[in-house]
């Protein structure tokens, strides 16, 4: 189960711009313009952006989102 003390997360929930990257194959300034472009959804953590998968999910469906972030 998810947060058990001691069990790490089977998968990650969210990644970093650079992980986006990495994982759809472009570059770190394509997915931050994505980002603020409003394309691909994402959120704050204090100063981190933390993009959930769901949101690269849907990115690549072609599924219109909105910005979380604030």
């Amino acid at each position: 189960m998810p947060g058990t003390p001691g069990k790490p997360l089977d998968r990650k929930l969210a990644l970093s711009p650079q992980e986006a990257a990495e994982l759809l194959g472009v570059s770190l300034p394509t997915v931050r313009k994505l980002l603020f472009m409003g394309r691909i959804r994402f959120t704050r953590a204090g100063r981190r952006i933390l993009i959930p998968i769901a949101a690269l999910e849907a990115f690549l469906n072609g599924e219109e989102v909105g910005n979380a972030a604030s």
